[in-house]
């Protein structure tokens, strides 16, 4: 999950909770700690996000020839669509997609 934090470091989070009537009906598990990073590492781009993230623009063109688009495990074009209004990536997406 990717949000924006305005500094980086150690931090605690109070965790969600679901009141009625002065009960609590639900709360969320209470992680320890959240780290938050001033960039996100990648070590492997195994997806498209993990590219879009990390990558350039040969990367993207290498996963889109080389790897299973039909795997949505891997691969949403949904997370590409962005790119399509640039020209130079517009091209490059269609011409692999092809």
């Amino acid at each position: 999950m990717e949000f924006y934090f305005p500094k980086e470091g150690t931090f605690s989070c109070y965790p969600a909770t679901v009141v009625q009537e002065n009960k609590i009906l639900a709360m969320a598990r209470i992680e320890p700690e959240l780290v938050v990073l001033e960039k996100r590492r990648i070590d492997e781009m195994r997806t498209i996000k993990d590219i879009l993230t990390g990558g350039k623009i040969d990367d993207i063109k290498e996963f889109l020839s080389t790897k299973n688009l039909h795997n949505v495990n891997i691969f949403r074009v949904d997370d590409i669509l962005g790119l399509l209004k640039n020209e130079t990536y517009y091209n490059i997406i269609v011409n692999a997609l092809r």
